[in-house]
């Protein structure tokens, strides 16, 4: 992982390399209203035009989505504590 971009108090962005399995792009977006920041995790990659890529892709949300969601719950622990 890779910081590739970073934009104080708006977003930063990580290139990922997955080695055979190819690269990704990570970012976090924060928005910040009324004294409260909201951070958005967000994973962009090429899975492909065959069907077993676009499955893949259809599907990652099932697969990543609950650590996405305890990374960020951890990080608003981490923060509000």
């Amino acid at each position: 992982m890779e910081v590739i971009e970073s934009v104080p108090n708006e977003s930063v962005k990580n290139a990922l390399d997955f080695g055979d399995m190819g690269t990704a792009i990570a970012d976090y977006k924060l928005v910040e209203e009324g004294g409260i920041t909201t951070v958005t995790w967000g994973l962009t990659a090429d899975m492909g035009a065959g069907p077993i890529g676009r499955w893949m892709g259809l599907m990652m949300d099932d697969w990543v989505g609950a650590d996405y969601e305890r990374g960020l719950s951890n990080l608003k622990a981490l923060v509000e504590g």
